[in-house]
């Protein structure tokens, strides 16, 4: 994904804080709204697409309630063909939801396949029977896919702006919309399909396993998820991966500028860190005198913070001094209620120098 922003500080002023001393700022992750968790519809519905304008980040990342896809299942005849399935129905040894479950040669197409370049699998998230809910859920596709590919979903991630993970699977659908009586149970296709997602995606978002349509039970299987490396950003030296620790500076510098906290839909973006970060020092330069006292933002630390290992927001914290793994000593804090905050998929950037 690459992507750029234009941020007003005017708006970031809503989002920064400055805890004292450096922790995690319990209250702005509080602040964000909690957003249900949002996962492609199943069968051969109408696409969902959420799109991410990231010139808009700032301005969303401020509003109190952010845009979701709504019911997206178009409403079909009864008893209607729908759309045919990408891959070979399991029939064996019934057509039933147990027995695409419990295929082999699901499980090892799911296990065998490779890490597309420059992704790498979710940890525990191979040969699931869920697939992935999220509330960054941006569309997902199936008839564009003739096999399970990684590499297609893969590409198709890197074109869309906000893209940061995908989740390919197996879907067992009925071949027709199912009734109550004359078609409750109907033969079923198959489908590949493979959904995107804004945010780094982890294995507590394996929550959607399924449904009843009529008599027939939609599963999926062989759900592998995939998350991408930040790309590099001009100007910037990075990123370098810091894995599930954040930046401390260390006591009495002074150089820590503050954290923002994004809504829960917000990609994960390092370019809005890297623009809010610039323009921090911009509006030191015109508010301070002399302008050589200025404090200069050179640095910033991009991660996702997760509330007892759930509901990932995205966040920036910034810097005035350049630091390095060494300093990547905040590992999670409790707060005073007993909740344990986490990070993941932290990555840092540094200015490089002019």
């Amino acid at each position: 994904m690459r992507t750029s922003a234009a941020i007003s500080f005017s708006l970031l002023g809503l989002a920064i804080a400055t805890p004292v001393p450096q922790d995690i700022d319990f209250d702005a992750y509080e602040a964000v709204p909690v957003l249900p968790d949002i996962a492609p519809p199943v069968g051969a519905s109408v696409v969902s697409t959420i799109s991410y304008n990231p010139t808009a980040a700032a301005s969303a990342a401020a509003a109190d309630a952010t845009s979701k896809p709504g019911d997206s299942i178009s409403k079909r005849a009864i008893c209607a063909s729908t759309n045919p399935g990408n891959a070979p129905p399991v029939t064996v040894p019934a057509d039933d939801a147990a027995s695409f479950l419990a295929d082999p040669t699901i499980a090892s197409i799911a296990n065998a396949a490779a890490d597309p370049p420059g992704y790498f699998l979710v940890e525990g998230f191979q040969n699931l029977q869920a697939s992935a809910s999220n509330p960054s859920y941006l569309t997902y596709v199936s008839s564009q896919l003739t096999s399970y590919d990684p590499t297609k979903c893969a590409a198709l991630c890197d074109a869309m702006n906000g893209c940061n993970s995908f989740n390919i699977y197996f879907e067992r659908d009925p071949s027709v919309t199912p009734d109550d009586t004359s078609c409750s149970n109907p033969p079923s296709a198959t489908r590949i399909k493979c959904a995107f997602f804004g945010t780094s995606l982890t294995i507590v978002d394996a929550t959607n396993i399924g449904q009843w349509q009529g008599q027939f039970h939609v599963v999926q299987a062989g759900s592998n998820a995939y998350t991408t490396h930040p790309q590099p950003l001009p100007g910037w030296t990075g990123p370098t991966f810091l894995d599930n620790a954040a930046i401390s500076a260390p006591p009495g510098v002074g150089t820590y500028m503050g954290v923002q906290t994004f809504p829960m839909s917000q990609p994960y973006d390092p370019s809005v860190c890297a623009t809010a970060c610039l323009q921090k020092s911009a509006y030191n330069l015109r508010h301070t005198v002399p302008a050589s006292d200025a404090r200069i933002c050179v640095f910033f630390d991009a991660y996702i913070l997760y509330k007892n290992g759930q509901n990932g927001v995205f966040t920036c914290t910034y810097y005035t001094a350049v630091y390095g793994p060494p300093q990547a000593t905040n590992n999670g804090q409790f707060n005073a209620a007993g909740d344990h905050f986490t990070i993941g998929h932290s990555y840092i950037y540094s200015l490089d120098p002019i």
